[in-house]
C-alpha cells in the first residue's frame, strides 16, 4: 500500500482547541476512539468552549478531507525541488513555507509537507498550517505557472511528466482549489501522510 497525503480544513475556533489540546487531534481524526474519561477531562477544562469542537462544516469528516493519493510525491518535488526522502532534513518541517530553492534557484512552495507538528502517534505525523500560512500558500499557488518550475522535470525520473499546464496533472487543481476554499473561509489546515 502506498502512502497518501491528506488535507483537512478546520475552523479557527476548532484550530485553537486543537493547538491548545494537541492530543485531541488523534480523537478528532479518528485515530483514537473517544471515551467518556477524555470527554469529561476536556469538558472540565473547557466548559465554555466545548461547543467549538463540533463547529465544523456539515458532512462527515471523510467528506471534507482532500486525499491527493500518492501524487504527493510528484507535487512535493515539483513545488520544492526535493524528493520526499532525498535528504534526512527533508522531513524537518522547519523549512520555510515559501522561498527559493537554494540549489536550483526555482520557487520552493512547501504546500505538501509544510507546517508545524501538531502531534505524532499511531504511526502518523499530523502537521498544521495557520489560516495566515494557508493564505500565503494559496497566493503563491494561484500565481504559479508550469513555466516557473518546468526545469525540474527536464531531467531525471519526471522527464516523462511534462504537460502543457499544471492543470493537466491529476489532483493539482483539486489541491489548489482546496487551498483557495480554505483561504476564502479563513480556515487553518491539518496535513498528514497516511
Amino acid at each position: 500500500m502506498e502512502t497518501t497525503a491528506e488535507f483537512l480544513q478546520v475552523t479557527t475556533s476548532l484550530f485553537d482547541l486543537l493547538i491548545k489540546y494537541d492530543h485531541l487531534a488523534a480523537y478528532y481524526l479518528g485515530y483514537e476512539l473517544w471515551n467518556q474519561s477524555v470527554i469529561n477531562k476536556i469538558r472540565e477544562v473547557e466548559k465554555n468552549q466545548w461547543h467549538n469542537f463540533f463547529l465544523v462544516s456539515s458532512g462527515s469528516l471523510n467528506d471534507r478531507i482532500l486525499n491527493i493519493n500518492k501524487s504527493w510525491y510528484f507535487f512535493h518535488y515539483l513545488l520544492t525541488g526535493y524528493k520526499a526522502l532525498d535528504k534526512p532534513d527533508n522531513f524537518n518541517f522547519f523549512h520555510p513555507l515559501i522561498s527559493i530553492n537554494q540549489e536550483d534557484k526555482l520557487p520552493f512552495i512547501n504546500a505538501i509537507l509544510g507546517g508545524k507538528c501538531l502531534f505524532y502517534g499511531y504511526y502518523i505525523l499530523v502537521r498544521y498550517l495557520t489560516s495566515n500560512e494557508v493564505n500565503q500558500i494559496t497566493d503563491v499557488l494561484s500565481e504559479l505557472e508550469l513555466f516557473d518550475v518546468i526545469e525540474r522535470l527536464d531531467t531525471g525520473e519526471y522527464k516523462d511528466y511534462i504537460y502543457d499546464s499544471l492543470s493537466d496533472y491529476p489532483y493539482y487543481d483539486a489541491l489548489v482549489d482546496y487551498y483557495k476554499d480554505a483561504a476564502d473561509k479563513g480556515n487553518a489546515m491539518l496535513l498528514w501522510l497516511n
